[in-house]
């Protein structure tokens, strides 16, 4: 008889891949963000200006699509790892990390219209064009679904009670640090304005979103046992239990028994 047990969702090999994905596109986006801003050190004031402006600079468009590809594809590394746990979980009745797997699709989705779709050049008047609500609202979305990323998967046996902490406690800072800045910002933004040092913030935000990836794919473990659902146990195919063997043994026993017994009465 022998069993046989699903292989593990996400293998020590496995997580170095993610990490190294991770890690990889990480560094990689942060190049292009650098020589946009060496680029456009003339043409946008990096204290008040988004990210955005740089588009509108030699060679900004392509390096802000291609920071925002990079990122698209660290998010698809974490979330496919984290996906293939959630159908190993999901036989055992938890499916607590199919959620944190679809909001990184999204995140995935959101990062590359930021970088497909520019915003509207400095000094546009009138209403905001297609192109620049769509990378608006990508961009925030992308800002606020990371922290509910980062609270879902703390609630899940994918990480260590430790890091469980730690990332509900990183993801409620990040948390309560957006809705801040959106609090402050959506209603300017109505009205025409902007919060003061924007730029200066979302430079902030953007670095804190690359540090989150990295923390996020660096916690990713192995699947434990108790992660997994219970295995049935099934026959080797073409091997069938002997009951005539069985019966033979036990026929056997009981005859030892009953000798022992005669030759205790004697």
């Amino acid at each position: 008889m022998t069993l046989t047990a699903p292989s593990p969702a996400v293998t020590p090999t496995r997580r170095i891949r993610v990490q190294h994905w991770v890690l990889g596109c990480s560094a990689v986006a942060l190049l292009p963000m650098v020589a946009v801003h060496l680029a456009g050190a003339e043409r946008v004031d990096p204290i008040d200006q988004p990210i955005s402006h740089y588009a509108f600079v030699p060679t900004g468009y392509e390096m802000i699509l291609l920071g925002s590809v990079l990122l698209a594809v660290a998010a698809l590394a974490i979330g496919t790892a984290i996906a293939r746990t959630a159908r190993r979980a999901q036989r055992s009745g938890r499916a607590g990390l199919i959620a944190p797997a679809l909001l990184l699709g999204t995140f995935v989705v959101a990062m590359m219209l930021v970088g497909v779709f520019p915003t509207d050049r400095p000094g546009t008047l009138g209403d905001p064009s297609t192109s620049a609500l769509i990378h608006r609202w990508a961009a925030s979305y992308a800002f606020a679904v990371m922290p509910i990323i980062g609270l879902l998967v703390s609630r899940s046996r994918m990480i260590t009670v430790r890091q469980r902490r730690q990332l509900r406690g990183l993801s409620l800072a990040v948390l309560a640090g957006t809705a801040l800045v959106f609090a402050i910002h959506f209603p300017l933004a109505a009205a025409g304005s902007h919060i003061p040092m924007f730029g200066l913030i979302e430079r902030i935000g953007f670095v804190v979103m690359v540090a989150f990836l990295v923390v996020l794919s660096g916690m990713l473990r192995p699947v434990q046992p108790a992660d997994l659902p219970p295995t049935p146990a099934r026959l080797t195919p073409g091997l069938r239990p002997n009951h005539s063997n069985c019966s033979a043994s036990s026929n056997q026993a009981v005859s030892k028994v009953a000798s022992s017994s005669s030759a205790v009465r004697s």
